[in-house]
């Protein structure tokens, strides 16, 4: 291989002349990290509409409910609405955590088969058979 026909191949990848546009174009973004902020009042809660939060998608937003549910207050009735409501949202989180790394778990299990696959026809010696 010459340097030209290296060249050629990472023009032809658009990565010669450098270019992160074109390299950064096809890469997934991450979604952004889901921030819950709550806001305790000292006043009355019955004129007040509370606010769920969204179901936690990271295991960071998941933590962050947690510690929520575990620091409010437990004693009258709309709270114990909220907390029931933050509580459903922490379950939903978990059963979507858990059912995406079954997810996961399968594609890694279905990679492995594939990259065994391959392997052994690699390594298995062709025969060639003669009819007679």
């Amino acid at each position: 291989m010459t340097k030209k026909n290296i060249l050629a191949g990472w023009a032809k990848t658009s990565l010669f002349p450098f270019n992160p546009s074109r390299v950064l174009r096809d890469i997934v973004k991450p979604d952004a990290p889901l921030t819950i902020q709550v806001f305790y009042d000292v006043g009355s809660t019955q004129n007040k509409v509370t606010q769920t939060p969204v179901t936690p998608v990271s295991s960071e937003a998941v933590t962050q409910l947690l510690s929520l549910i575990k620091q409010g207050p437990h004693s009258d009735k709309p709270n114990e609405r909220r907390r029931h409501g933050l509580i459903q949202k922490l379950a939903n989180a978990a059963e979507r955590s858990i059912a995406q790394q079954a997810l996961d778990q399968n594609y890694i299990g279905h990679l492995k088969a594939a990259n065994n696959e391959a392997k052994t026809r690699r390594n298995t010696k062709s025969d060639i058979l003669i009819a007679l």
